[in-house]
C-alpha cells in the first residue's frame, strides 16, 4: 500500500501586539492574503486558528475559518486548537458544519480543554469540570455530525429530539481531532479523535502506545514544530528573534509553567524551544520525525507575533520550494 504524501499546514494566531502594533483591519487583511498566497502559489495544505479569549490572541477561530474557506480552494481547514468545554456542543455543531459547507468539506474540527482559568471562569466552566464537559460535548458533537435527530440527556447538557443543520456534507461530518500533552489528554486523544494534534514530537510514542492499548493501529497524528527554516536561520533568527521570545513569554502568562522566564531570544535557541534549520537539515530532522510514528502533517507557525506578513513570507517560500518537494512522492517518502 502507497503512503501518502505528508501535508504542510502553517498555523495563524492572528496575534498583533502592543510592540509592532498595526490597524485590526490591516493585520487581518495581510494574513489573509497571505494565506491565499500559500495556497495558490506555494502549495500549503493545510491552515489552522488556535483559540485563547480575552487576550491578544485569535478569540473567533471559526469566523476566522470561513474567511479562510472563502480565500482558498483546496487546502484543510482547522482549529489547532479550540477551547472545547467553553463552547455550547449544539451551537459549535452548528458552526463547523456551516464552515464545512462553505469550504466544500475542507474543515477539521481539531479541540482542546483549555488551562487558562480566567478564561474558563469569564464563560461560565472551570478547569474542575473540563474534562469531563468536554468529553460529554465530544459525544454531542458527533451525533450532530451525523445529520439525523438525537436527544440528550447528561451532566451539563440535556434537550429533546432535535437536528442540526445545515446537513453534513460528507458522511459523519467534519473530522475531529484532539490535543494534549498529559497522559490522560493523550489517551482521550487516542480514544476518542479521529487524529492527534500533536504539539510535542516526544508525545507520538505515549499516542501510539495509547491506540496499542485500545486494540487499535497506531492512528493518525499532525505535528507542531517551534522550527525556524530559512536559507541563512541564523541571520533570519537575529531579526525575528524578539518576536519568538514575546511568543513563548505570553504562552508562559497564559500558564504554561513548563516555559521558562526566558530573558533573551538567544535562550530559546539554547534550550531546544526554538529550532534553527536549512533546507538539508528541516528535510533530514522531518524523515526522523516521520519514521518515528504516524505522522501525516506537520504545522509551522507561519508569521510570529508582531511579525510584518511580508517579512515572513520569504522563508515560507524557501520551505515550500526547498522542503516540501522531498516529502510530495510517496513512494519516495515510504522508501526513506
Amino acid at each position: 500500500m502507497t503512503a501518502k504524501p505528508l501535508q504542510f499546514s502553517l498555523h495563524y494566531d492572528f496575534r498583533n501586539p502592543a510592540p509592532w502594533h498595526e490597524p485590526g483591519e490591516r493585520r487581518f487583511a495581510s494574513l489573509l492574503e497571505q494565506i491565499e498566497w500559500a495556497e495558490r502559489d506555494l502549495g500549503y495544505d493545510a491552515f489552522s486558528i488556535p483559540e485563547h479569549h480575552f487576550v491578544d490572541f485569535a478569540s473567533s477561530p471559526l469566523t476566522l475559518a470561513a474567511a479562510v474557506a472563502m480565500r482558498t480552494r483546496r487546502a484543510a481547514i482547522g482549529t489547532n486548537v479550540l477551547v472545547l468545554p467553553v463552547h455550547h456542543p449544539l451551537r459549535l455543531a452548528e458552526d463547523c458544519l456551516t464552515v464545512d459547507a462553505i469550504s466544500g468539506g475542507r474543515f477539521r474540527l481539531g479541540v482542546g480543554l483549555g488551562y487558562r482559568g480566567a478564561e474558563h471562569a469569564a464563560l461560565g466552566t472551570s478547569l474542575a469540570e473540563r474534562r469531563d464537559r468536554a468529553e460529554e460535548a465530544l459525544g454531542i458533537l458527533r451525533r450532530a455530525f451525523a445529520g439525523k435527530p438525537f436527544r440528550h440527556s447528561g451532566r451539563f447538557y440535556s434537550f429533546e429530539e432535535l437536528s442540526v443543520t445545515p446537513e453534513p456534507v460528507r458522511s459523519g461530518g467534519p473530522e475531529i481531532w484532539i490535543g494534549g500533552l498529559s497522559a490522560p489528554g493523550i489517551e482521550r486523544a487516542a480514544r476518542l479523535g479521529d487524529g492527534y494534534l500533536c504539539a510535542s514530537v516526544e508525545a507520538m510514542s505515549a499516542y501510539v502506545l495509547a491506540r496499542g492499548r485500545l486494540g487499535e493501529p497506531p492512528g493518525r497524528a499532525l505535528v507542531m514544530l517551534s522550527w525556524l527554516v530559512d536559507e541563512d536561520p541564523e541571520r533570519t533568527f537575529a531579526r525575528v528573534g524578539e518576536h519568538l521570545l514575546y511568543h513563548y513569554l505570553q504562552y508562559r502568562e497564559f500558564g504554561m509553567d513548563h516555559i521558562p522566564a526566558f530573558k533573551t531570544p538567544s535562550e530559546l535557541v539554547s534550550s531546544g524551544f526554538v529550532t534553527l534549520h536549512d533546507g538539508p537539515g528541516a528535510v533530514a530532522a522531518l524523515r526522523g520525525i516521520v519514521a518515528a510514528g504516524p505522522v501525516e502533517a506537520v504545522e509551522l507557525w507561519a508569521v510570529a507575533p508582531g511579525e510584518g506578513a511580508d517579512d515572513a513570507a520569504p522563508r515560507l517560500d524557501y520551505f515550500a520550494n526547498h522542503v516540501m518537494p522531498e516529502f510530495r512522492d510517496a513512494d519516495a517518502q515510504s522508501a526513506s
